[in-house]
């Protein structure tokens, strides 16, 4: 995902909204130094163990934050236009998330993304079964466009990964 995003050519500040244990967030750190990077997860507990995880791996430096938080209030947490790439696997709704509305889910996401990305800001984002939902949120939203997709398989799931694009003004 960083490399699709074009983070790894292209380093810049990195948020992952639902950062859970920081996996995304480490391998940011270990692509990429002396980048901002930071993680939101709306477990308190995941969002401090992210933050011990990073803080372990020196290569993670002292640019790199976690809190606890909403990914439908990034808005709330971020300045405008302050984050590069929003890239993260978002909640599957399997284990975790079955509650969730999926189509205001993303469409939050989305409001929020667009206030805080740059103006050429990326989104990678891994979604489960819910394909046709993030597509017509991102159609609704009209903000992005779907630059990239692509299926994956992982523990016989068939999640995917968007690449979303700002939209030019």
């Amino acid at each position: 995902m960083l490399r699709l995003s074009g983070f790894t050519e292209n380093p810049g500040v990195m948020l992952d909204p639902c950062c859970g244990s920081g996996t995304i967030l480490l391998e940011a750190a270990a692509t990429a130094h002396e980048v901002r990077l930071y993680g939101v997860d709306i477990d308190p507990k995941c969002a401090e163990g992210t933050q011990r995880n990073l803080d372990f791996q020196s290569k993670a430096g002292t640019g790199t934050k976690t809190r606890q938080g909403d990914a439908r209030q990034l808005q709330e947490l971020f300045s405008a236009g302050s984050i590069h790439y929003i890239i993260s696997n978002l909640p599957f709704g399997i284990r975790t998330g079955r509650k969730i509305n999926f189509y205001s889910f993303y469409r939050d996401l989305l409001k929020g993304a667009d206030r805080i990305l740059t103006q050429k800001g990326r989104a990678a984002l891994l979604i489960g079964r819910k394909r046709g939902i993030l597509a017509r949120a991102v159609g609704d939203d009209g903000q992005f466009r779907i630059i990239h997709r692509q299926g994956i398989e992982v523990s016989g799931l068939q999640p995917a990964i968007y690449i979303l694009q700002r939209k030019e003004i």
